[in-house]
């Protein structure tokens, strides 16, 4: 498959994931912080299965991804409510 339609496939496959997350997050009537680490999964994993060779690697790439994430944005959050 070519470059590009391998490109085109994986960016409407996470359109559809993000819209999908998207209904969720205003069906379940998130907040902001809990809908920005949900949003961050399918981005997380993108970029590991850009990036790694193997099944077992992407897992372990995305959930550290993932969990550097998380880290930041709540350490932020409580540093926010702390000063605030």
């Amino acid at each position: 498959m070519p470059p590009v339609v391998s490109y085109l496939a994986t960016l409407g496959i996470l359109g559809v994931a993000f819209l999908l997350l998207h209904g969720l997050i205003l069906l379940l009537d998130l907040p902001d912080l809990a809908a920005l680490l949900l949003f961050a999964l399918p981005v997380s994993a993108y970029i590991a299965y850009c990036t790694q060779p193997s099944r077992a690697a992407l897992l372990r790439f995305t959930l550290r991804i993932y969990v550097v994430f998380a880290t930041t944005v709540l350490a932020s959050a409580a540093l926010v409510y702390y000063i605030g």
